[in-house]
């Protein structure tokens, strides 16, 4: 049916896919062979979404000269992804655009259509709308974790054909667009990296004393505070005597380098309580499943600079009696200090136990535990460097007990914090309105196909040749080619 019968524009029409079709192939194996090495695109060379072809990486099998020129690819071929294990891509067609001649897998169906009828470009676009993909899912098939889509249900797909003329104006329209729309989405990618640099200058600038100098100029008379040592671990005497200065405020022994006025180097054991943790063990049930909260590195990765409230494991008061862990308080700073987790930082919201992976600070008065977690986040590099191992990297207690911190006055080290919060408050900001942004790019690029396909993207030109009269003719030159090919046989 066509035009204005089916709703359509005019010169439209509705049509099968397959109507459209010159010949479809399913892809070659990719195993090797004995002929002449060939390179045979796999799933992981081709984008589903760009169809771009990967630069590298590509694999090359032995094809039989036959099999060359039966699976090489011709520029405007189409390529569908017969199977994959995500159902967002299988199904989903690309069109090829290089001239390379490359193969392809049996993991892809190539399609080449009439180009007298259907350009190659608009119909990767009406596979990427949301009416056909409807169909395509409709009649996938899903069995043993793969989605597969056959050679007869991208034919039986069914979408209204505009004249030749207008699907031209109409791919051109679209890609005009598309560049506009990737222009956005490159600036909208570049926002995080950007991000990351200004937080990261940002914990620069406060501990190198930079934030609050005009706080310290206009409060002259602060003095660092003066508060009871507590105890030092027994294990005091086995710190490193070793001096290996971090990026900023933190350092393995004593450093020389000079400090903002009012700051000094402070052993942390002589402001902090240094403790670590345990982990019950898991042979006895009744140690688990308490109402005791028990920090382990998943919970510190998720609530990395947070202060974390909640666990995922908890264990009983039995079970922290049976072990070496005890139950840390509120305002406790966590450091991971183990593995690829190393620099994982928390606060504790609440009493909490926690296992030997981390380190924790006791803060006394004389130093805030967020100042103290935000020093640590500032110089994770550091930290992993001051860690030891080639294969999984520790930070030992001995280099642990010999952490100095640059430390000012408590109240600057609360005007620090605030001075951190606040700017890290806006990159957060910035970073959640870019990360909307970057959800809408695909809702655009839904309703710009959308709107392509209803025909209100570009205006008809009453002088195209309607789509149905072109129909007609490849029917009839298909019905002429089959006759002809009767009366060779006889």
């Amino acid at each position: 049916m066509s035009g204005d019968e089916n709703g359509l524009p005019p010169g439209w029409v509705e049509s099968s896919f397959g109507d459209l079709l010159l010949a479809t192939q399913n892809g070659c194996s990719a195993r090797q062979g004995s002929g002449e090495p060939t390179v045979v695109l796999r799933l992981a060379d081709v984008s589903s979404t760009t169809g771009e072809i990967a630069k590298e990486g590509l694999r090359r099998v032995g094809l039989a000269s036959t099999d060359q020129a039966k699976y090489a690819l011709s520029q405007g071929d189409l390529l569908a992804f017969r199977v994959n294990g995500s159902k967002d891509i299988a199904g989903q067609v690309i069109e090829y655009k290089g001239t390379e001649g490359f193969a392809y897998c049996d993991h892809f169906i190539r399609m080449k259509v009439n180009s007298g009828v259907v350009t190659p470009t608009f119909v990767a676009l009406a596979f990427g709308g949301q009416t056909v993909r409807r169909q395509v899912e409709h009649n996938m098939v899903s069995s043993a974790g793969q989605n597969t889509v056959s050679q007869g249900t991208m034919k039986d797909v069914r979408f209204a054909l505009p004249p030749l003329n207008e699907q031209k104006r109409i791919v051109a329209k679209i890609e005009a667009l598309q560049a506009r729309a990737d222009a956005a989405r490159e600036a909208l990618d570049a926002i995080p990296p950007l991000l990351e640099k200004f937080r990261q200058s940002v914990l620069a600038a406060a501990f190198r004393g930079e934030l609050t100098k005009g706080w310290r100029a206009a409060h002259p008379e602060v003095e660092p505070a003066s508060v009871p040592t507590p105890p030092r671990p027994s294990r005091y005497n086995s710190r490193s005597k070793r001096v290996v200065p971090g990026d900023y405020g933190l350092s393995i022994g004593k450093p020389d380098s000079v400090l903002p006025k009012g700051w000094a180097w402070k052993p942390l054991v002589d402001v902090a309580q240094m403790e670590s943790g345990h982990t019950p063990s898991r042979r006895h049930p009744e140690y688990w499943d308490g109402d005791i909260p028990w920090v382990s590195i998943p919970d510190a990765r998720d609530n990395h600079g947070r202060t974390i409230n909640e666990t995922r494991a908890c264990v009983t008061q039995l079970g922290l009696d049976n072990s070496a862990a005890r139950l840390l308080p509120k305002g406790s700073v966590f450091l991971c200090r183990t593995a690829a987790s190393i620099g994982y930082t928390v606060i504790l919201g609440r009493p909490m136990a926690t296992s030997q992976d981390f380190v924790v600070w006791v803060p006394t008065s004389a130093l805030d535990p967020r100042f103290l977690m935000w020093l640590l986040m500032a110089e994770k590099q550091a930290i992993l460097r001051f860690g030891k191992g080639s294969t999984h990297k520790t930070v030992y207690f001995p280099e642990l007990l010999s952490f100095h911190v640059a430390l000012p006055p408590v109240e600057e080290q609360t005007q620090i914090v605030r001075a951190i919060e606040s700017r890290m408050a806006l990159a957060d900001a910035v970073e959640s309105k870019s990360a909307n942004g970057a959800g809408l790019f695909e809702r655009l690029n839904q309703s710009i196909l959308a709107k392509a396909f209803r025909g209100e993207l570009v205006p008809q030109d009453p002088s195209d040749e309607p789509a149905s009269v072109l129909l007609e003719r490849i029917k009839a030159e298909r019905e002429a080619g089959g006759k002809a090919g009767k009366r060779g046989r006889g």
